[in-house]
């Protein structure tokens, strides 16, 4: 084992002096040793600010209607540095990279979580099998393990299934949104979850209809809680 991790700090030498590792943030070389996330630097990973639970309460939460969601969490507020990283996970093949980043999304959810209690499934919201299949897996599979690195046990990717391809949200408004997700999302296992509480994870949360779409469904079919967590939602600036 010892002569493998040898041989792997080699390669990894040998791959830096070729092709430096450079923050996607500022383009500085990012010095691995003690850094939390080889991607970026320790300076531009310290921007990343926390999301308000007041926020999101009254400008997530508070504009549902109707809303299936029992809470809400959310790591960081969305920022330019998020876009990227999430852009990464999706687009250019770098699953290990959501492991990371939801291990340093795990830190903002140690409370609520630690209040929890034992009777959770954690449920990644899933892709539609083609785009699966585009992508090699799943982002919020990937970012769910690192929030919830120590309940690996409780992860179920087989319980939620997308049954048609929904296309981007990104250009929608609140109202498009929700027709665009509306019937998209069938149960697969009602046993596994039933009167417990679901973790549901996504990426990056807008007005939070496909979290509460979803919500639906399991609520309908027997869930007890069911939870929204993310990585990171665009705050609005109040005029």
């Amino acid at each position: 084992m010892f002569f493998t991790d040898w041989i792997f700090s080699i390669l990894r030498g040998v791959r830096d002096l070729l092709f430096p590792p450079l923050c996607l943030q500022c383009q500085i070389l990012v010095v691995r040793p003690g850094s939390r996330l080889e991607q970026v630097c320790p300076e531009c990973l310290a921007t990343l600010r926390p999301m308000s639970r007041a926020y999101i309460q009254r400008h997530l939460l508070g504009r549902i209607s109707p809303c299936y969601l029992d809470d809400l969490w959310i790591a960081f507020e969305f920022s330019e540095l998020i876009r990227q990283l999430v852009h990464c996970v999706k687009y250019r093949k770098m699953g290990n990279l959501g492991c990371r980043v939801g291990e340093i999304a795990a830190s903002e959810f140690a409370e609520q979580l630690e209040g929890l209690g034992e009777e959770f499934v954690i449920v990644p919201i899933p892709l539609h099998p083609g785009r699966e299949r585009e992508r090699t897996y799943n982002q919020s599979e990937r970012l769910a393990r690192g929030m919830f690195a120590q309940h690996l046990n409780r992860l179920r990717c087989d319980l939620l299934t997308r049954g048609r391809q929904t296309g981007t949200q990104t250009r929608l408004d609140r109202r498009a949104r929700i027709g665009n997700v509306s019937g998209a999302f069938q149960i697969d296992n009602l046993a596994v979850f039933r009167d417990r509480v679901v973790l549901l994870v996504d990426d990056v949360v807008t007005t939070g209809a496909t979290l509460n779409e979803c919500a639906r469904i399991l609520k309908q079919n027997g869930a007890g809680k069911v939870i929204g967590v993310a990585l990171a939602s665009p705050v609005l600036v109040e005029e």
